[in-house]
């Protein structure tokens, strides 16, 4: 089996866990590594999206930390913040948070 083979199946398996153990929890947003999973909707009507983050994703939710706090919004938010990111020249490779960014914000 390929490298990248065992990665997915470690992958796969780590987001079987993690749907069993959120399957009656709230809408919630959850970063492990570079797996993000996104939980949100009501009764009847629940979306579950995972997906595996690029670098300059991980890194933007580290600095943007509070686009988990609101699951609905999560990817419009990450796509927001590696805009913003990318147009001011941050690829996200600068080795440290300087943590005093605010998050930015979409046009409405």
């Amino acid at each position: 089996m390929s490298a990248k083979a065992e990665v997915n199946v470690k992958e796969t398996e780590a987001v079987s866990s993690l749907l069993s153990v959120l399957s009656e929890a709230q809408p919630t947003c959850i970063q492990i590594g570079s797996v993000f999973l996104v939980k949100y909707g009501g009764e009847g009507n629940q979306v579950i999206v995972v997906r595996s983050l690029t670098q300059l994703e991980m890194h933007a939710l580290s600095r943007y930390a509070e686009i988990q706090t609101r699951p609905e919004e999560a990817l419009g938010a990450l796509a927001t913040a590696i805009s913003a990111m990318t147009d001011a020249g941050d690829d996200g490779d600068d080795g440290g948070d300087d943590g005093g960014d605010a998050m930015p914000r979409r046009a409405v």
